[in-house]
Order: structure tokens, then C-alpha cells, then sequence
């Protein structure tokens, strides 16, 4: 039985490990190091300082919401409860998903014009 090409890739890819993970991880920049800075940013609070009539004034610390925010997309981002969309052209035309009888039609003619190939070589 002849091996699956995906299959013979993905071993090979699983084999090499990740270098890109090992460097961050040697420089100390591991899972669990991320997981505490985005409990960190997920608590942030800021403080602002001022100056009033040259008295340099600071307000109470207060909650960082944009910070907070970016924290949390990116932590919805990292467990994949978000998807970026993206939006693909050819020519600056969007492409549109196919339906499910759009995709048999298509498979159907790819299958007749292979048939006629063949049969055209053999002649």
C-alpha cells in the first residue's frame, strides 16, 4: 500500500520539531511565561499623571481597558475562538465559495475531460 504524500509530509514536519518554538523557548519565552503576561495584561491598570498649576498630580489607579481588551482578543485568538477573515481576488474580483452542487458539477466535467484525454492519447 502506497503512503499518502500528507502523511509522508506531516511525519517528516513532526520529526524536525519546531525551531522556531525551541529559540523562544531558550531565550525563556515559554507557554507558561506568556500565560502569566496575559494575566497580567487581562488585570492591567494605569495611572495618570498630570501637572496643575506646576503640581505634578497623579490619579487613582484605574482600570486599562484597551489593554485589557487586546488581551482578551488575544487570548480568544490563541484557544481559536476567533477566525480572521480574509478576503481573496483574483483580478480584484472576490472569490465565492462554490456550493455543494456547483462542486460535484465541477468534479463531474474534470472527470469527463480526463476520460476525453485519455481517450484522445490512445488514438
Amino acid at each position: 500500500m502506497a503512503l499518502d504524500p500528507v502523511e509522508i509530509g506531516k511525519k517528516i514536519y513532526d520529526s524536525l520539531g519546531n525551531p522556531l518554538v525551541e529559540c523562544l523557548e531558550k531565550k525563556g519565552i515559554t507557554v507558561e511565561y506568556l500565560a502569566d503576561k496575559l494575566k497580567e495584561e487581562l488585570e492591567a491598570t494605569e495611572t495618570k499623571t498630570f501637572q496643575y498649576k506646576g503640581d505634578v498630580i497623579d490619579s487613582d489607579a484605574k482600570i486599562a481597558w484597551e489593554i485589557r481588551q487586546r488581551a482578551r482578543e488575544s487570548a480568544h485568538k490563541l484557544l481559536g475562538h476567533l477566525v480572521e477573515k480574509h478576503h481573496h481576488t483574483i483580478e480584484g474580483l472576490p472569490i465565492i465559495p462554490l456550493t455543494e452542487d456547483e462542486q460535484l458539477s465541477l468534479e463531474a466535467r474534470k472527470l469527463i475531460l480526463k476520460e476525453r484525454t485519455m481517450k484522445d492519447a490512445k488514438k
